[in-house]
């Protein structure tokens, strides 16, 4: 006898795992990529899941503006900075 668990796959969770906390001059492109890993319910990352990244009311860009994620269930993207400067805070939703 044995037992099994069936997952569900839909995204509940995103977090970053890296690019965060960093610093760019006024127009810039951050050195480094914003990166996201979504999981579902049980933390198994999920694939093939479309992230779009948005900055707020100010001016970043990002390339691309949305990603999917990979089958580790991670998706980037890079991120140009606004003409002005100031703190910019930066959003990942899972679609």
């Amino acid at each position: 006898m044995f037992t099994v668990r069936a997952a569900q796959r839909g995204p509940s969770s995103i977090e970053f795992t890296a690019g965060t906390s960093q610093a760019g001059t006024v127009g810039s492109t951050l050195p480094a990529p914003l990166v996201v890993v979504v999981s579902d319910v049980n933390g198994i990352p999920v694939p093939d899941v479309r992230v779009a990244w948005t900055a707020g009311d100010r001016n970043a860009t990002f390339s691309p503006a949305s990603s999917t994620t990979e089958d580790d269930g991670h998706a980037q993207t890079t991120m140009t900075l606004p003409l002005t400067a100031g703190i910019v805070n930066v959003a990942a939703t899972a679609r």
